[in-house]
């Protein structure tokens, strides 16, 4: 962890399980979590639902986002169900942590081709589970800390608001991919958005999809 900022990773009662370091260097490896451990898997920990818990129990839902410092701002600005995956996919062990505790999840990936390409890998994770899931459009090339520091709470709480259905955004990319204006194209579209409500469990939701 030398020449590195850290970052304690707690378990949901607050106890230190885990550092995670990120790099002030040129580095190749942005973030270096602590080997895993029986108390440690970023396949099955939040960084900062010991913070976040109270919060998303009262509201029943929780934010999602891709790094420790997006979650330490949306803390900061009064943001307090915000919780980050700790360089990881979300997970179906992620999952079944999230429906202890919240019904809605919104997903707040950065706004570029990985974040793009996260809203492809959450699908899976969370094709058969029971919960609201959404996902918010920030401005392009900004990620959730930048978005706070530069515009502020108050609209980053409206994205949040107009947040759509993770299927609903997924069906949209698929047709923003392909050329509609051909039978081609369309067909294309239709593949992919049939390929999409097969993973869809629960009947009425696939049927609304």
């Amino acid at each position: 962890f030398r020449g590195r900022v850290m970052f304690p990773i707690a378990d949901v009662q607050g106890r230190i399980i885990a550092f995670g370091g990120r790099t002030m260097a040129d580095s190749e490896v942005k973030y270096l979590n602590s080997p895993e451990t029986p108390l440690f898997s970023k396949s099955r920990c939040l960084y900062g639902l010991d913070k976040a818990r109270d919060a998303v129990v009262k509201g029943r839902r929780i934010l999602i986002t891709e790094g420790y410092t997006d979650t330490l701002m949306c803390h900061q600005k009064g943001i307090a169900w915000a919780v980050a995956t700790l360089g990881t996919a979300l997970t179906r062990e992620h999952v079944t942590l999230l429906r202890r505790y919240a019904e809605s999840v919104v997903l707040l990936f950065d706004a570029d081709a990985a974040g793009e390409a996260a809203v492809d890998r959450s699908l899976e994770a969370f094709a058969d589970a029971d919960l609201d899931v959404r996902v918010p459009a920030l401005t392009q090339g900004m990620d959730p800390c930048d978005f706070l520091v530069s515009d502020g709470a108050e609209p980053f709480v409206a994205a949040i608001e107009a947040a759509r259905d993770l299927f609903d955004v997924k069906l949209h990319m698929a047709c923003a991919r392909h050329n509609m204006n051909s039978v081609d194209g369309r067909a294309r579209a239709v593949d992919e958005a049939l390929k999409v409500v097969a993973q869809v469990s629960n009947v009425a939701k696939a049927e609304m999809e």
